[in-house]
Formats: structure tokens, sequence, C-alpha cells
């Protein structure tokens, strides 16, 4: 079979980190299968458009994962896919939370013809098989013998081939960029992603059918929405503004070149969370805010290219001590 594993954005913000689910299953799929991958933030798709690469592909089957945020679009492009006659699973954190809502036994309409509830690391295995033979179920849980939720042990881990993995779909950095990076050398391409919990009361509990963006669906604790809203605003733009960025990059200072690069595009890309930039014009105007910063990089990164040697972490080390001893003369 041709699988394709879809994970929808949800129409308003891009997430610039791919979703690790996808390479897992992938991963994971039984030998005879091919699997491919598409992420609507970095592929954008509407309902025509994945029936459409669906027939013209020729898939044969269709997963789709995607949080409360992205469901409305997930149910959308689940039921063009399904429209085209090519079956449907859904999974991740809403589905296994709200599985008759996806099987349409809510009394709403079906979206899914299977839902994978849970981890899917133990069930992913069984899906394929069964719907190459035609036999899918409507429900596939990782149980223990007493009927309890099992999670996947991590001995071992499944391996994910990287190296094997076409990753261009997820590459932000313009291709003239890419030979400058190169000489740059490691560290540019590492992002690291730390997950916030928060608590409340929920006060929308259908909001995913009426998604508003940037507007919260539950009612802060010992506060409004409108002060929790404000102070939100306040707390990104402080943390993300061009002086906030500036620092950050600059307190790496003895590091390599790469680590400062990988900051600056990390601290760009996690600022479009709360301050969407969508388009050029957008990109053009957060750049030119923190032009001093990116001069200073280039201004770096072109020296290396062009032959003048970068500063090793040692030798940056040496010289602030070196320059702490003749100020202390």
């Amino acid at each position: 079979m041709r699988i394709l594993l879809y994970s929808p954005d949800n129409g308003v913000t891009r997430n610039f980190m791919p979703h690790l689910w996808m390479f897992l299953l992938q991963s994971l799929t039984p030998p005879g299968h091919e699997v491919l991958l598409i992420d609507g933030n970095a592929q954008p798709m509407d309902e025509g458009g994945i029936a459409r690469y669906v027939r013209e592909q020729k898939i044969e089957l269709v997963g789709i994962g995607a949080m409360t945020r992205m469901i409305a679009k997930a149910y959308r492009m689940a039921d063009a896919v399904r429209a085209v006659g090519v079956p449907v699973i859904m999974g991740g954190p809403h589905v296994t939370e709200l599985a008759d809502e996806a099987l349409g036994r809510d009394g709403g309409p079906r979206h899914a013809d299977a839902v994978a509830l849970g981890e899917a690391d133990e069930t992913w295995p069984k899906i394929v098989e069964d719907a190459a033979r035609g036999e899918l179920k409507d429900v596939y849980a990782p149980v223990d013998e007493f009927g309890q939720e099992r999670k996947p042990t991590l001995q071992p881990y499944p391996a994910i081939r990287w190296d094997s993995i076409n990753l261009d779909q997820f590459n932000l950095v313009p291709k003239i960029a890419t030979p400058l990076l190169r000489s740059v050398g490691g560290g540019w391409g590492t992002f690291r992603i730390i997950p916030v919990e928060s608590g409340g009361r929920l006060t929308r509990p259908k909001h995913r059918q009426e998604f508003i963006p940037f507007e919260m669906a539950h009612t802060p604790l010992r506060m409004s929405i409108s002060e929790a809203h404000a102070e939100v605003k306040d707390g990104w733009a402080r943390s993300y503004s061009p002086e906030a960025i500036a620092q950050a990059v600059d307190s790496l200072d003895y590091k390599p070149l790469g680590h400062r690069l990988n900051i600056l595009i990390a601290r760009l890309c996690f600022r479009g969370i709360y301050f969407p930039m969508m388009g050029r014009f957008a990109w053009v105007k957060v750049i030119s805010q923190n032009r001093r910063t990116f001069f200073k990089l280039v201004r770096e990164a072109f020296g290396a290219w062009r032959g003048a040697p970068l500063k090793s972490p040692s030798n940056l080390r040496a010289d602030g001590e070196a320059m702490a001893a003749s100020t202390k003369q």
C-alpha cells in the first residue's frame, strides 16, 4: 500500500517544528508499504488539494493526527479523503478523548473509518495489516490484559532513519543561504522545545467547532480573560523584542557562530506563535526590527566564508580572560 501520514495546520499560525509522530509511525510501518509524509504547516493544502493528491499519488490509506486546535481542519481534510473512497485512520490527543466524535457516534457526521487511541507505537503495525486486508476495526487501543491503557516501552525505542527521510518540506532556510550556513559549521540546525502546562476552567467546551484565533477557551485562575490576554501579550512582547533577542544571542558570544545563528532562528520562529508572521512583508518587518543582530552575525559569517577563521570557544574564553586581566591592571 501507499500510505499518507498527514498533520494539519490550524489555518492561522504556522508551526515551524515538524511533529515527531509521523516519522515514528513511518519507521514502525511493516515492510512492503510506502509511507509519504505531509505537514500542513510546511505544505499548506485545502480539501480539494488533499483529495487531488490522494488520487494522483494512488494513496490507499491516510493517517491524520491532530490536537484540538487543529481538529476542525483535520475533520474537513478527512472528509475530503473519504469522499474519494480512501479510508482514514485518525489519532492524537483530541481523538483519544473524543473518539465517538470522530466516529460519528455522538450524533454528528462520521469523519474517520477508524481511530487510534493513546500512543500508536504498538497498534500501528496492526492497523496497517488490517487496512491492507480491508478489515479495519473502528477502534485501536494499546491495552494490557486488564483492559488498562498500556504505554509503549522505550527499550528498545524504534530507530528513526533521519538520513533516509526526505525533509525538504521542513527546510525553512532559503537555498541561497545553505552554502553560507554550511561554511559556518555545526550548531545552527539544532532546536530544542520546552513544553508548557497551564491551568484553568474550560468555558467554551465546543471551541474547536468555532476556532477563534488567539482567543482563550477557558477562564484562567484568579484573573479575567482580558487580563490574561494582556499579561501574555506583554510577556511575549518582552521576551521576543529585538532587545531581548539581541541579548539572548549576545549571551552566547563564547559559542561558535552556528549556535548563535541557531538561537536567533529559534527565537524568531517561536515569536511567530503569538505574533504571526504569515507573509513576506511580516518577515521583512521583523528582520528589519532585528537588523543589528542580523548584520552582526552576517558580517561574521561572511568573514568565515571568505576564509577568515572563526574563533573557537577556547579562543573566545581566552580573549575574555585576557580582557578581564587587563581591566584589573
